[in-house]
C-alpha cells in the first residue's frame, strides 16, 4: 500500500504546508508594503502638494533609486506647472494696471485731437486776417479797403 502511506504523508504535512504558504505570502505583504507602500505614498504627497519646495524629500529615504528617479521626474513637471500658475497670476494681477494705462492713452489722444481741431479752428481764421492786414498796408481803393476789414471782421467773428 504505497499509495496510502503517501496519502497519509500529504495529510500530515498539509497544515505545515498551508502555515508555512501563509506565512510567507504574510512576509511577501509585509516586505511589499515596507518597499511600496511608503515610496507611492511619497509620491502621492507631491502629487498632492501645490508647491513642492526644494528641501521636501522626493520619496522616503529607505526607497529603491527607481523610486527616487520617478519621484524626480514627477516633480519636474509639478514645479514647471507651478512657475506657470505663478506668471499667469502675475499677468492676470497686471490686466487693470494696464487697462487702466490704455484708458488713460485712450483719454490723452481724445484731448489731442480736440487741442489739435481747435488750434486749426483758430489758426486758419488768424492767417486769413493777417494776410488781410497786410493787404490794408498797401495803397488799396476804398471799396476794396471796405471789403478786406469786412472780411477781416467775418474771420474775427469766426474765432470769437
Amino acid at each position: 500500500m504505497p499509495t496510502s502511506s503517501a496519502v497519509s504523508e500529504i495529510a500530515r504535512l498539509l497544515p505545515w504546508v498551508l502555515l508555512g504558504s501563509l506565512l510567507g505570502a504574510a512576509l511577501l505583504s509585509y516586505a511589499l508594503s515596507r518597499v511600496l507602500m511608503g515610496p507611492l505614498e511619497a509620491l502621492a504627497e507631491v502629487a498632492e502638494t501645490p508647491r513642492p519646495t526644494e528641501d521636501m524629500p522626493l520619496v522616503a529615504s529607505d526607497a529603491p533609486n527607481e523610486f527616487v528617479e520617478v519621484a524626480r521626474r514627477f516633480r519636474s513637471p509639478v514645479r514647471s506647472l507651478n512657475e506657470e500658475r505663478e506668471r499667469v497670476e502675475a499677468q492676470r494681477d497686471e490686466l487693470p494696471r494696464m487697462q487702466e494705462s490704455l484708458v488713460r492713452a485712450s483719454k490723452l489722444a481724445s484731448v489731442g485731437r480736440l487741442a489739435a481741431g481747435i488750434a486749426h479752428e483758430i489758426g486758419n481764421p488768424l492767417a486769413a486776417v493777417k494776410g488781410y492786414l497786410s493787404l490794408v498796408k498797401r495803397d488799396l481803393p476804398p471799396n476794396e479797403r471796405k471789403e478786406i476789414v469786412e472780411r477781416s471782421g467775418r474771420e474775427l467773428d469766426r474765432i470769437h
